[in-house]
C-alpha cells in the first residue's frame, strides 16, 4: 500500500518545489478565497508528507490547485470516493432507520 504523505511528495518534487514555495503559493489561495483554512504551511505540510497526517479539505483543495491535478486524485491517496457509493448509503440509512424505531 502507498503511503498518501510519500505520494504528496513525490507530486511536490516531481515539480520542484520546495516545502517553502508551497506555503508561499498556497498564501494566494488563501487571498482569492478569502479564509487561513487554506493556508498550507511548510511545518504543516512537512507532517502530511513525513508523519501521514491527514490534511484538512481545505488544504487539500490547496494542494490539487498548487500541483495541478484533480482534488479527486488526491483524495484517492487517502482512500476517499468522490461520490458516495451506493452501498455506503444504504448501509447508513439502516442505521439511521434502526435509530429511529
Amino acid at each position: 500500500m502507498k503511503l498518501p504523505g510519500k505520494e504528496l511528495r513525490k507530486l511536490r518534487l516531481s515539480l520542484g518545489l520546495t516545502m517553502r514555495d508551497v506555503e508561499a503559493a498556497s498564501r494566494s489561495v488563501v487571498r482569492t478565497r478569502r479564509s487561513r483554512r487554506f493556508l498550507v504551511l511548510a511545518s504543516r505540510l512537512s507532517e502530511m508528507e513525513n508523519k501521514h497526517i491527514v490534511p484538512a479539505a481545505e488544504r487539500l483543495y490547496t494542494l490539487s490547485v498548487l500541483y495541478r491535478r484533480p482534488l479527486e486524485s488526491l483524495l484517492a491517496f487517502y482512500r476517499i470516493p468522490m461520490r458516495p457509493a451506493a452501498k455506503d448509503r444504504r448501509a447508513a440509512g439502516r442505521t439511521l432507520r434502526l435509530r429511529r424505531s
